[in-house]
């Protein structure tokens, strides 16, 4: 019965993760699992409301990653990349190149509760931000800088003359 408890606390979690709301406190019945209560019914019953909530176009569009949006400069030393992340930390910022590609993945953590405190109106967006920028092959160098300051992440990336060409595979956190 242990390990079917634990099943039904792993789907409860994952709903709470999808939607941000914790279970109503006359549903949650998991601990433990009164004699009472079929297991197997409340697993079913978990699982239903759980992919009824996934199939939801409300909760796929929330699931997609979002793209941030970017500016580009460029002056004959270095490439200057800005995207708009607000609300993300750094340490839940990836940046990796791969190939003639530069790859941000970002996450927006949603926004906590306050004790005692019920939403009305959540507008702010939480999630995955993700966007994947083509370089130009030549005369990019391999170091990459980058630094996040009020919901914006900057990435430098320098260029090399054309006598020192060289190409890698970078990955990066934002500083």
């Amino acid at each position: 019965m242990n390990l079917l408890e634990d099943t039904i606390q792993k789907v409860e979690r994952l709903y709470e993760n999808v939607t941000g709301k914790d279970f109503n406190a006359k549903e949650a019945t998991h601990e433990p699992i009164s004699a009472e209560i079929d297991p197997y019914l409340l697993l079913d019953v978990r699982m239903n409301q759980l992919l009824s909530l996934l199939e939801s176009p409300a909760t796929q569009m929330m699931l997609r990653p979002s793209i941030p949006p970017m500016s580009a400069w460029e002056n004959e030393n270095l490439y200057l990349l800005r995207f708009d992340i607000p609300g993300v930390e750094k340490s839940d910022i990836d940046i990796t190149v791969r190939g003639a590609y530069l790859i941000i993945n970002a996450r927006r953590k949603p926004l906590t509760q306050d004790s005692g405190m019920q939403p009305r109106l959540i507008e702010a967006t939480s999630g995955q931000y993700h966007r994947e920028v083509l370089l130009p092959k030549e005369n990019l160098t391999s170091e990459i800088s980058s630094n996040l300051v009020n919901g914006v992440l900057e990435i430098s990336i320098p260029k090399v003359s054309t006598t020192s060409k060289g190409t890698s595979s970078k990955k990066s956190k934002a500083q």
